[in-house]
């Protein structure tokens, strides 16, 4: 009697399960959240990072889960925001070798062939060693096949940048904008908080 009641049980199991799966079956189409190239939707994602940063940081009542104090932190909340929406996310990518030494990108996205390299400013005087860095940046990047748009993200909590606009203006490249090698390269900065 016990194994008729467990078989019932199992039967019943693969029941549930099938009628689950026939949810989605893969005649159902789901709808991306993000509709749009993997280089867009990489960009929709950024615009959450002060929430993200704002939720870790007033969530709980001991205090904040994370700080940011540097660009490795910076990164490392950039990673855990986007590595779930972007599994072939790559962490400090060493990419192919440039000018005799390697470049190593802070996150690399294979598909879409996209640099996302964080910066971080705390003061005015650190705006100087940031714009030579991105141009630095862009130069090393854009040399390498593997590289067909350089994302610079910049966290400046203390507002130390204080054109922001011309300063994003000068660092951005439209496609068709900036060549490397007959190669376009789109090169975008954003700029948090706003």
């Amino acid at each position: 009697m016990p194994d008729n009641n467990f078989e019932d049980q199992v039967l019943g199991w693969v029941q549930k399960k099938k009628r689950i799966d026939g949810l989605f079956s893969t005649n159902t189409q789901l709808e991306p959240l993000v509709k749009g190239s993997e280089f867009e939707k990489i960009l929709t994602h950024l615009e959450c990072f002060g929430d993200n940063f704002a939720y870790l940081n007033s969530r709980r009542l001991k205090g904040s889960v994370m700080t940011i104090n540097s660009e490795a932190d910076v990164q490392d909340l950039l990673f855990v925001m986007l590595k779930p929406s972007f599994p072939t996310l790559t962490f400090e990518d060493p990419g192919a070798k440039a000018a005799a030494s390697f470049a190593i990108k802070d996150l690399y996205f294979p598909l879409s062939k996209t640099v996302l390299e964080a910066k971080y400013v705390y003061e005015s005087k650190d705006v100087k060693s940031v714009e030579k860095q991105l141009h630095d940046d862009i130069m090393k990047y854009s040399a390498n096949l593997d590289c067909e748009a350089i994302i610079f993200f910049i966290f400046d909590p203390n507002f130390s940048l204080s054109d922001r606009r011309t300063f994003v203006q000068k660092m951005t490249q439209t496609k068709g904008q900036f060549m490397r090698d007959g190669r376009e390269i789109t090169i975008t900065t954003i700029i948090r908080p706003e």
